[in-house]
């Protein structure tokens, strides 16, 4: 399993990480982590890899998280987008839900608040 995390701040991208490593313990051996600060990093990263799952943050330079999520599905890729983000306006959250995304999460987060939104998406990948 391949997962991309794309947020403009390192110490989120960690974070992500970090949740996801101490929750699946021995399994995240198996899960390869690829990060990027921007949408067109991330665009670069997801066009060259088999990425399974991607969290992605709203705010970024060069390529913003929903124009991110506009051009995967417009390519037609169904894969899962976890939107973690401050933005908690619900005119954008209906936005994002209609660009493609399909869970999101509000910042600021903590460890078992994130991992209780996430969990499902390794479920069903069998973690």
């Amino acid at each position: 399993m391949q997962i991309l995390i794309v947020d403009d701040s390192e110490l989120m991208r960690t974070i992500v990480e970090q949740v996801i490593r101490e929750n699946l313990r021995e399994a995240a051996e198996a899960i390869k982590f690829h990060h990027a600060a921007n949408g067109k990093d991330a665009m670069d990263i997801f066009q060259g890899s088999p990425v399974s799952l991607i969290f992605l943050d709203w705010n970024m330079p060069v390529l913003d998280g929903v124009e991110f999520v506009r051009e995967i599905r417009g390519s037609g890729n169904k894969v899962p987008i976890v939107m973690i983000t401050s933005v908690t306006d619900s005119e954008k959250i209906l936005q994002a839900a209609a660009a493609g995304v399909n869970s999101y999460v509000e910042k600021p987060i903590r460890g078992p608040q994130l991992w209780d939104q996430i969990a499902m998406f390794f479920k069903h990948a069998g973690f």
